[in-house]
């Protein structure tokens, strides 16, 4: 695509499109354009070749080898649904970056032969009043447009996507949006229009530009809730059929939001100051899920691991005395021992675990060795009579040796569980429990949501990621707290046999980063066992595909 920039330079310079001399000031990553906000005319087309036909009928001639072809490549899938969301404050209306986003629009349609249908929005519930018509037969309400299909763009694509950019810059400021809900602007669509995603798309693709971040600040405009959703409304939960690009500065969520989907979603800082290069890198990401999205799945190379490393964050506030009971097998199941038992049965290779216990307490990140840590101060009566400060199992005194470790009392009413998580896999004074060979499983039980204090969702998330070399199939996530419930029906405080407990928001956007290897289950089920269960699934399969170097 950077080749291509040239060519349509020049093409746009020919057709006498219409620019300011003053040029247009750009914020943070991008250059001051002359062909600015002020330019009025339609980025050419770069196909190579010449076009014929009418205002939504494209036909490429001119071969490289001087034949005529009609059409383009093969098809590699149907058709690829992309929701274009913009912030009308965002640096996006300079010439290099409209002519980044139509390019890569085009070479999507070339490249896939899909049907590429585009719903463009502004951040808000609404899209704007468009000063055109984008497609009066077409799915929502004739507030999509088709792109292009066949190999080819339609010669009114990049018309209407000009009259996009107007629609969005004149998005009223005086609204409670202002331009800049990018998750309601995405996903309010797909819940007002029955017919969107559209009934024949193959994949669905999302690309939110921001002038900073998502800026909407209630209970469902949550990074895991938003992802969840797109997952759910427009891939029908299958995350090889969802990818996003976002763009924005300190964008802490949308980053979140592009982590959960897919483990080629991109996310790029406006500071990177190459706005193109983003669309270059996340095409192959597009054209790879258009591929083979239909395919089957490629069986799992022989493996296994051997080893399973588990930390536990139990939280040790006195309202978790009824959660902690249960987990430590006071006068009820051995809650932990049985789970350990399931994965001996489902697991041939592995010969040992270790088990780490620390509190959701700030800066409680070193291993636990005593009963009541860290609000009581070890002594000979709160001893675990451990050697080393995590359990190995198996263990005839796995039951009594857990329920001891697991017993956490904070002596702070503030919770940094996902921090300390991630701090506790990566200091040193916990060396030799994470073992360079291990599957990883960070197991967080808590009734209140955590907190990062200094620390951003992407930075827990890259300093858990750290701890297992940087490979996301090695670690796998579990959150049991209050469930927050979905996007469009965000829940909040829930009452449950161990009494109530707070929505786990940000919790469930660090574990949901992990894509399919996050899981947050309900604590007010009051049903441990099954929290345990709903992991394990997960957790066998990473031990099962897990390929030991040499």
């Amino acid at each position: 695509m950077r080749a291509r920039f040239v060519t349509a330079a020049i093409a746009v310079a020919a057709t006498g499109c219409n620019a300011s001399a003053e040029g247009v000031s750009i914020d943070a990553g991008t250059e001051t354009s002359a062909q600015g906000s002020t330019e009025t005319g339609t980025v050419a087309s770069t196909s190579s070749g010449s076009t014929s036909g009418s205002a939504d009928t494209t036909t490429t001639t001119g071969g490289s080898d001087g034949s005529t072809t009609t059409g383009g490549p093969d098809r590699l899938c149907e058709a690829i649904d992309i929701s274009l969301v913009f912030d009308r404050q965002a640096p996006i209306y300079g010439f290099e970056q409209r002519l980044a986003v139509a390019e890569f629009l085009d070479e999507v349609t070339e490249q896939t032969g899909a049907r590429v249908r585009v719903f463009p929005n502004a951040g808000a519930p609404e899209p704007p009043p468009w000063d055109c018509t984008l497609d009066a037969e077409g799915p929502a309400g004739g507030l999509t447009f088709i792109w292009g299909e066949g190999g080819a763009a339609r010669n009114s694509a990049r018309t209407k996507l000009e009259c996009v950019y107007d629609g969005v810059r004149n998005y009223p400021s005086d609204t409670s949006a202002d331009g800049d809900w990018m998750f309601t602007g995405l996903l309010f669509p797909f819940l007002e229009h029955d017919d969107w995603p559209s009934e024949d798309r193959t994949i669905s693709v999302s690309v939110m530009l921001a002038n900073t971040d998502d800026d909407e600040s209630n209970m469902y405009a949550r990074p895991g809730l938003a992802s969840d959703a797109f997952l759910r409304l427009a891939a029908d939960g299958d995350r090889d059929r969802a990818l996003s690009l976002t763009v924005g500065q300190d964008a802490d969520e949308l980053h979140t939001f592009a982590l959960a989907l897919h483990p080629n979603a991109l996310h790029t800082e406006w500071d990177d100051e190459d706005f193109e290069a983003s669309f270059d890198d996340f095409l192959p990401a597009v054209v790879q899920a258009c591929a083979t999205a239909d395919e089957p799945e490629v069986p799992e190379p022989p493996g296994g691991c051997e080893h399973i490393d588990i930390l536990f964050v139990v939280d040790g506030s006195l309202s978790m005395a009824e959660e902690q009971a249960a987990l430590r097998g006071i006068d009820g199941p051995p809650v932990f021992a049985d789970f350990t038992d399931a994965l001996a049965l489902n697991l041939d290779t592995l010969q040992d675990i270790h088990i780490g216990v620390i509190s959701a307490e700030p800066d409680d990140t070193v291993l636990h060795t005593h009963r009541d840590q860290p609000a009581v101060p070890p002594g000979p009566e709160t001893d675990c009579g451990l050697t080393q400060p995590w359990i190995v199992a198996p263990s005839p005194t796995l039951q009594e040796d857990f329920a001891c470790l697991a017993a956490t009392t904070a002596s702070s009413t503030l919770e940094t569980t996902s921090r300390n998580a991630a701090e506790a896999l990566t200091v040193a004074d916990n060396a030799g429990f994470l073992r360079d060979d291990s599957v990883v499983f960070v197991v967080m039980l808590t009734d209140e949501d955590t907190l990062g204090l200094g620390a951003t969702r992407v930075q827990e998330h890259e300093l858990l990621l750290s701890a297992v070399g940087g490979d996301r199939d090695r670690i796998v996530m579990l959150a049991i707290a209050g469930d927050p419930g979905v996007f469009e029906a965000p829940k909040t405080t829930c009452v449950g046999p161990y009494g109530t407990a707070s929505p786990g928001r940000r919790l469930g956007a660090v574990v949901a980063s992990f894509g399919v290897a996050g899981t947050t289950s309900d604590i007010c089920a009051g049903d441990l066992a099954q929290s345990l269960d709903d992991a394990l699934g997960d957790l066998v399969q990473a031990c099962v595909s897990f390929v030991p170097e040499g």
